[in-house]
């Protein structure tokens, strides 16, 4: 059940497909930020993931992601507005980058999102 190895700030692979044909949501084969605390991922088979798009946003939601900045190979903009839970257990997921500290921009939107 557990998702061991997976830790807070991984961005991982994976395709969240199948999804609906005619809507907003990302699709596809792209990068992941792993945002849930470990807590969920030791006793679930979820976590809690915001997608990475290469294409420039500029909803007030969004977190341009800075490659060199972070340390990390993945780049691009945060969609922090379409984090969701997703169960892991049962799709295939690959590791390719960590962040010991996720920005606080991101926590900061998530934080507005659900008005906690």
């Amino acid at each position: 059940m557990a998702l061991s190895g997976l830790r807070q700030g991984d961005i991982i692979m994976l395709d969240n497909a199948p999804k609906p044909e005619h809507n907003h949501e990302q699709k596809g084969y792209r990068p992941w930020l792993v945002v849930s605390d470990p807590f969920l991922t030791v006793v679930t088979p979820f976590a809690w993931v915001i997608p990475f798009t290469s294409e420039e946003k500029y909803f007030p939601t969004v977190v341009k992601w800075d490659g060199k900045k972070e340390g990390t190979i993945t780049k691009g903009t945060l969609l922090v507005e379409q984090m969701t839970s997703l169960d892991l257990e049962n799709r295939q997921y690959k590791i390719v980058d960590h962040v010991d500290h996720i920005p606080q921009q991101v926590f900061r939107n998530i934080v507005s999102i659900l008005g906690i």
